[in-house]
């Protein structure tokens, strides 16, 4: 059997057969896997006369014995420290494999019950914990008896001094009421604006102080070495002065707020509205003054604000000034189609501006004003323009002009070959055709002669003459189309029709001549084949 003795830094485990070196090699361990801050929250283990002995150096209750709310907060505090134990320990100890680092993690992170975690306050006042009891995975070895006493230091005492202060001054004769475990007294503040208690207070006792003039309340946690607990109870309202012209808030207004020993000047928002915050104090009283008109009132707390309306005529509306505008032009033919890149002459009060369209046909002014006049000219014929009135309702302001675009240039190839099948290369050829102009072309060392199709009638005849100087070709006739690019071209042949029919007639005849030529040899041969047999 093995029996715990406990106390508030130490408990001890008297453990059957106790490894020699087991404490030392468990707080070097434990040192090695865990961060410092961490490892802080383990009590240190040795062995003494055949005990496990886990020791601490801060004054503490088990887990099981704190209040509620104490024992909340040590709850978070090892969730705490186990969330940043799980998983660290192979960052800290890389030599130790998976298995080995889990169940090292297991060990330290299991105790054999809540009486065994202890809890107390740190210097800045925040629960904390201790772990003891840690090490043993297994139960086996270790046999622990029920929770019997913890002997704890005798609880220490603190004065307590109280004190109320209003936008920083002490409140001499303030009342004011203490709550101490649900016992509530009444007390007064003496000409400094401060209570001394007569009894000092335990340590970690709850306090409620209550100012009985403005009804605020502090809670107080008696601590060791903090004496004084001054309040501020001051209460701020707000003192707000609306100005109207008529239907119209009147921006830009000076006011004047005076409340008590206090006097302001402030200037009234786009909504003619100012607002000051001053302390509440009983029986003060606040004037606001605008012009020759002034309102007093007494200052409140409830809802804590003033509102001061004060009637006058509408001020008179000046004009708005008149805003620059940039005026879009767009210049069309005479078919209304958009003119790019072509140059204009824009005339105006800002100066005469020379500039091309854009793609889209359209060009700027510079910046002018409601009612200015400008005109725009054809750069190419300047005599040619149009005038025009600046207006905000404009988008665009149009000049057309006469102006024919350029025609789109189509190409097409011709081809031509003699009555050979040979291509025709290096002459110059004419194309002719019925109501347009000669085209003069030449055929190049390929063989190709390029005319813009635009010069010739589509469908129409053209008569195409080869300008050969060393032989004489007969005119060749085709048409073009607006499908196809690509032509070629033979020359007619001319040979008469009766020297045909006599090569025709010749082949012929070499034919037959042939052909009775075979006969006669095969019968001749059958003849002596006869003879022989």
């Amino acid at each position: 059997m093995t029996e715990k003795q406990s106390s508030a830094t130490e408990i001890q485990w008297t453990m059957v057969k106790p490894s020699i070196n087991a404490g030392e090699q468990a707080n070097r361990l434990l040192s090695q896997a865990l961060p410092p801050d961490v490892a802080a929250h383990f009590a240190t283990m040795r062995i003494a006369n055949n005990r496990y002995i886990w020791q601490w150096k801060y004054d503490a209750i088990p887990l099981s014995k704190a209040s509620p709310e104490v024992a909340d907060a040590a709850l978070v505090a090892l969730d705490n420290i186990r969330q940043r134990i799980k998983g660290k320990i192979k960052d800290r100890m890389p030599i130790v494999d998976a298995e080995q680092c889990t169940r090292l993690e297991e060990c330290i992170l299991t105790c054999p019950n809540e009486d065994y975690i202890f809890c107390y306050q740190d210097a800045n006042g925040q629960t904390d914990v201790i772990i003891t009891g840690w090490g043993f995975v297994s139960r086996k070895n270790i046999d622990i008896n029920p929770w019997k006493k913890v002997i704890a230091k005798p609880v220490e005492d603190q004065d307590i001094l109280v004190g109320f202060q209003q936008d920083g001054e002490p409140l001499p004769a303030r009342q004011f009421t203490l709550t101490n475990k649900g016992a509530v007294n009444t007390f007064v503040t003496d000409g400094n604006g401060y209570y001394r208690f007569e009894k000092p207070f335990n340590i970690g006792t709850q306090l409620t102080v209550t100012d009985l003039k403005t009804n605020k309340s502090f809670d107080i946690m008696v601590m060791k070495g903090e004496e004084e607990h001054i309040f501020d109870v001051t209460i701020k309202t707000q003192i707000t002065v609306k100005v109207h012209k008529g239907d119209i808030p009147a921006v830009g207004e000076q006011v004047k707020i005076e409340c008590g020993d206090h006097s302001f000047s402030l200037v009234t928002d786009e909504q003619g509205e100012c607002t000051q915050t001053v302390t509440f104090v009983d029986d003060k009283q606040v004037t606001a003054t605008w012009g020759e008109k002034q309102e007093r009132q007494s200052l409140s707390k409830s809802g804590n604000i003033f509102i001061f309306e004060i009637q006058q005529e509408s001020p008179i509306e000046e004009p708005p000034p008149l805003v620059p505008l940039s005026a879009c032009v767009k210049v069309i033919d005479q078919n209304g189609n958009p003119v790019p890149e072509y140059p204009i002459i824009l005339e105006s009060s800002a100066g005469v501006i020379n500039i091309n369209t854009d793609v889209a046909g359209h060009t700027f002014t510079p910046p002018l004003v409601e009612g200015d006049k400008f005109i725009a000219r054809d750069g190419n014929n300047p005599d040619w323009y149009q005038e025009y009135v600046m207006s905000g309702q404009e988008a665009e302001y149009v000049l057309m002009i006469n102006y024919e675009p350029p025609r789109p240039v189509m190409n097409a190839r011709v081809r031509v070959i003699d009555c050979n099948n040979i291509f025709v290369t290096n002459v110059p050829v004419t194309f002719s055709q019925q109501g347009m102009p000669p085209v003069e072309a030449y055929i190049d060392e390929n063989g190709d002669c390029v005319v813009d199709k635009a010069l010739f009638i589509p469908d129409a005849p053209i008569q195409v003459l080869v300008n050969d100087p060393n032989r004489q070709f007969p005119p060749i006739m085709f048409s073009m189309s607006n499908d196809e690019n690509d032509y070629l071209l033979a020359e007619e042949n001319k040979t008469p029709w009766w020297l045909i029919l006599i090569e025709v007639l010749i082949a012929l005849g070499v034919a037959v001549g042939l052909f009775f030529l075979c006969k006669a040899y095969l019968a001749g041969a059958s003849g002596i084949s006869d003879l022989v047999h």
